[in-house]
């Protein structure tokens, strides 16, 4: 997740009741390594303020590791059993469906995790290099077309949101400079992770996009567009727009 993304969830979600949206489910959650360390700006803006508010959220990860609170693939039955007894009221997914061949039965099982009037948070990469985790499918929807994957819900606000260039991360701190270029230097190790970051350097004055999105399931009738959304576009805005970002007061990359 890229840093201008992450506080565009943050304030999203911060403009919703709690009650509304805990326990939520963040599929595809990583590590809390990854989380907390390699791109602490998720826990930062996204789920730390959710956190402070009372909520709940269970982080769920095809592996086992610290920070996964759940095992599990969307795509078991048994696994979706198992997660329906939590009783999730939203579900948060980012920058996972570029990562998966089948994204209609992830995107259907995440719909079918949340109740009527849940919401679901989600997110890909619009511009940006390729990243294989294991795979990349070079999914780089914009906001309409990542709504459309998602069957029995409406958009209730989507953006797509500049998130500055791979300079401003390979170089944010001198530690994580020298990491860049350290690995760099070594093309034999880990040869995927090499090319990526060769990849990555490509964009190193080019802008990221990523097309952010939130979601309500639609009950039995259809609601009408905005009557039963806690959360409305901004005055004069579009539900789905275009935005520029704001990198006043980042003190990160």
């Amino acid at each position: 997740m890229l840093i201008e993304e992450a506080k565009w969830f943050g304030r999203a979600i911060s403009e919703i009741d709690v009650g509304l949206l805990s326990p939520m489910l963040n599929v595809g959650s990583s590590t809390g390594e990854f989380r907390e360390a390699r791109e602490p700006w998720i826990e930062e803006y996204v789920f730390q303020p959710f956190l402070r508010r009372g909520g709940a959220v269970t982080h769920l990860d095809l592996k086992e590791a610290p920070g996964v609170d759940f095992v599990g693939d969307l795509a078991d039955d048994r696994t979706l059993r198992r997660l329906a007894e939590y009783g999730f009221k939203s579900a948060f997914c980012s920058n996972v469906l570029e990562h998966v061949t089948d994204r209609d039965t992830l995107c259907r099982a995440i719909v079918s995790l949340i109740p009527d009037s849940g919401y679901v948070f989600v997110s890909c990469p619009r511009s940006y290099p390729y990243h294989p985790d294991p795979i990349d499918t070079m999914f780089r929807p914009d906001v309409e077309d990542l709504a459309a994957g998602f069957p029995g819900t409406e958009t209730v606000r989507g953006e797509i949101v500049e998130c500055g260039t791979y300079s401003r991360y390979a170089f944010r701190t001198l530690p994580w400079a020298l990491r860049t270029v350290a690995r760099l230097s070594v093309p034999f190790y880990r040869r995927v992770g090499w090319k990526t970051e060769v990849n990555h350097m490509a964009w190193l004055f080019r802008e990221f996009e990523a097309s952010c999105l939130i979601l309500t399931k639609l009950g039995d009738r259809a609601m009408k567009p905005g009557g039963a959304s806690a959360l409305a576009a901004a005055p004069g805005d579009s539900n789905t727009a275009r935005r520029k970002p704001a990198h006043a007061g980042v003190t990160g990359p």
